[in-house]
């Protein structure tokens, strides 16, 4: 009842101050960015990411224009020009879905008859596999100078490379995520860099908060690399409260110090301009050359599907190939006898 009568408030007040030819899309969305502020309900993370959508792709383009000039052609046309940016689908969609949220809420107030995206049309493209895996020799090569270099920035490349973890979940891990007796991490956290509204959103600030998905709250097993540099640490009587990758103090690190600290040891031992995120490429590739199911891979990455995993972070090796044709130069070999 107070929701309803909290909106009811706001659209009057929408309605007074604002006519059908005067009102933008612009001013509309910064109202109704406001709104979705002040009800509270959603995560300050996710709020940011609305604004961000809306600054940096529905005000360039459609900002100027009256509500009621934004019909369902411009809404296409507008997609197409999303398309030529060649963003992905998953992008695409999700800018057209807060256009939706914001025009239907303009439906409700009574300020236009019919929300214009309703019928839609974006392209859907085929997800392909993006960044890069590590080669076998490079990994060896960050994995002898980890190993040799105990500081829990090392073990945060250990938790990329070892356990295919994201780096927001890395950064926001706690010691009592961590079950050494039962060989588990437990990934309950992430954090995420916002805009910080007390700076006048032109800086962001660390947050923690829930992961990206259901999926991603999952069990990962450590493995025995990984398992003995957690031990190293674990020794020195750390408080289940304190972060894994943490300072001197106990704070946790910034997830661009972490950044920062891979890219400089990359470009100490002379390896290729890898990101962080292909440590966690590298072990999805890693785990199907093992012979890893894929349903586990995917359940160990906190991916919502298969699909995800498959098309955007295994990546085939000739290694992985030649694997595969020995298997095939057996079955030959009995159908049909060893070469002469």
């Amino acid at each position: 009842m107070i929701m309803k009568k909290t909106f009811s408030m706001w659209s009057q007040s929408i309605r007074r101050f604002f006519s059908k030819r005067s009102l933008t899309l612009g001013a509309f969305s910064r109202e109704w960015i406001r709104e979705r502020s002040d009800e509270g309900k959603i995560k300050v993370s996710t709020l940011s990411n609305y604004q961000r959508i809306i600054e940096r792709y529905l005000l360039p383009e459609l900002g100027d224009l009256r509500l009621d000039a934004v019909t369902g052609e411009v809404v296409q046309n507008f997609v197409k020009s999303l398309e030529k940016k060649a963003l992905k689908t998953s992008t695409i969609q999700g800018i057209i879905g807060r256009l939706s949220s914001i025009m239907e809420r303009a439906v409700e107030t009574g300020l236009i008859d019919k929300n214009p995206c309703g019928h839609i049309v974006i392209q859907k493209k085929r997800q392909t596999t993006t960044g890069k895996i590590l080669t076998i020799e490079d990994q060896k090569t960050l994995a002898h100078w980890l190993s040799a270099h105990e500081h829990n920035l090392s073990l945060a490349i250990q938790l990329g490379l070892f356990a295919g973890m994201r780096i927001g979940e890395i950064a926001a891990l706690q010691w009592k995520d961590i079950d050494l007796k039962n060989g588990f991490i437990h990934v309950r956290r992430n954090v995420q860099r916002v805009k910080n509204p007390e700076m006048g959103q032109r800086k962001t600030i660390n947050q923690i908060g829930t992961p990206k998905s259901q999926k991603a709250f999952r069990s990962i097993p450590i493995t025995s690399i990984l398992m003995k540099s957690l031990q190293c640490y674990e020794k020195n009587g750390l408080k289940q409260e304190a972060f894994v990758i943490a300072k001197k103090g106990g704070s946790a690190y910034d997830v661009r110090t972490i950044q920062r600290y891979f890219k400089k040891t990359i470009f100490t031992l002379k390896l290729d301009n890898y990101r962080f995120h292909d440590l966690r490429h590298t072990f999805a590739t890693r785990a199907k050359e093992s012979g890893m199911d894929i349903q586990i891979i995917s359940e160990i990455l906190g991916h919502s599907e298969t699909s995800v995993t498959m098309n955007i972070y295994l990546h085939i090796t000739d290694h992985h190939k030649k694997q595969e044709m020995v298997l095939l130069d057996k079955l030959n070999s009995t159908i049909y006898g060893k070469a002469a």
